[in-house]
């Protein structure tokens, strides 16, 4: 609009400098000296015809009048010209108009056509941000629950320490308990040993009592080695009944811890067999449960990074939101201060009181 009217002044300007131009003209040649009275061919010699010559008057008389119709010819011309140029910067100062009303128009379609497009970014990247503020909700919890996958099931772990630990107590009490066997089997081998011992001692003094009566030929002496053997015998059977019931007694203890022995090594071999099952169960439960925990962490890691990752989009998309919703205020400012409305077209508002066809 201010070139428009710029563009009207400099034309107003123009025709002013014309007229001003115009009527100078028009001046100068109302003020321009009379010119000389010639003689001519074709106008008769006042000298030679009246004998006198003509008087100054009469001469300005004749010069005045084509001056003064050349003036107002000169006027009028220029009249003519300033209508001309009028009508010309009308017609151009339409056009300006003209096209002025038509730039504002498509300035005000391609500001609304600005607007939608902008409105529709808008709207699809704050869809977008509320995905996003979803999603990183949903990360955050998968995070925390994570937190509390491995570290919660301790008590199985310890539940497989006691019974490794009983299972242990058993494995020691049973090799105890066979060390024991083993001292009492030795102690009765050794005590059988001395009772064959003894026994083999009284069959040798049985066989030298014998031996001596055989070898004595005196009856007399042999009677009397015979009394003196006779009580020596009687504490000989004496002696090698008891060590030999002793030795029934120690052979069957024997045999009895023998048997306790065998059964020792069994609860043996069995305690050990579940140590070793006990013990293989819990390194197996730590692989797993490191296995686990490594697992965690890279979850943990990933998850991390997808937090990251997720924070930064909503981060960057809520700046690119911010930013289209300023755009999109200070474009409806433009179109209210210039247009008076927000819409390509403004609403239509009928009167109740009036009657449409």
């Amino acid at each position: 609009m201010k070139m428009f009217n710029k563009k009207r002044r400099d034309k107003n300007e123009d025709y002013r400098n014309h007229s001003e131009r115009a009527t100078a003209t028009s001046t100068v040649a109302a003020q321009k000296p009379k010119p000389k009275a010639t003689q001519s061919s074709t106008t008769p010699n006042v000298r030679s015809s009246a004998g006198v010559r003509p008087t100054s008057s009469s001469v300005t008389a004749s010069t005045s009048a084509p001056v003064k119709g050349q003036n107002r010819v000169n006027q009028r011309r220029a009249t003519q010209t300033a209508a001309k140029n009028s009508v010309a910067i009308e017609r151009e100062m339409a056009d300006l108009n003209k096209q002025y009303q038509t730039l504002r128009g498509e300035l005000k379609v391609q500001l609304v056509q600005d607007r939608k497009h902008e409105k529709q970014q808008y709207e699809t990247l704050v869809a977008e941000q509320l995905n996003l503020e979803q999603q990183l909700k949903d990360a955050k919890v998968t995070l925390s629950k994570q937190d509390k996958v491995v570290n919660t099931n301790d008590s199985e772990r310890q539940g497989m320490v006691k019974t490794i630990n009983a299972a242990q107590k058993r494995y020691d009490d049973a090799k105890k308990a066979l060390a024991k066997s083993d001292q009492t089997i030795k102690s009765l081998e050794k005590k059988i040993t001395q009772s064959e011992q003894s026994l083999a001692d009284l069959k040798q003094n049985e066989a030298d009592m014998r031996k001596a009566i055989q070898g004595e030929q005196d009856l007399k002496k042999l009677f009397v080695l015979m009394k003196q053997q006779e009580k020596q015998a009687q504490d000989l059977y004496q002696k090698s009944d008891a060590i030999n019931s002793e030795l029934v007694k120690l052979q069957k203890r024997e045999q009895t811890e023998t048997r306790e022995r065998s059964r020792k090594e069994h609860a043996i071999t069995s305690a050990e067999k579940d140590l070793h099952t006990a013990q293989d169960a819990l390194v197996a439960y730590d692989r797993k449960k490191k296995s686990a925990q490594d697992e965690q962490e890279r979850s943990l890691n990933l998850i991390n990074q997808k937090i990251n990752r997720l924070q930064h989009d909503y981060d960057q998309n809520a700046t690119i939101v911010k930013g289209l919703q300023q755009k999109i205020e200070s474009i409806d400012a433009k179109l209210k201060s210039d247009y008076g409305t927000t819409h390509l077209v403004s609403p239509v508002e009928f009167d109740q009181s009036a009657k449409y066809f």
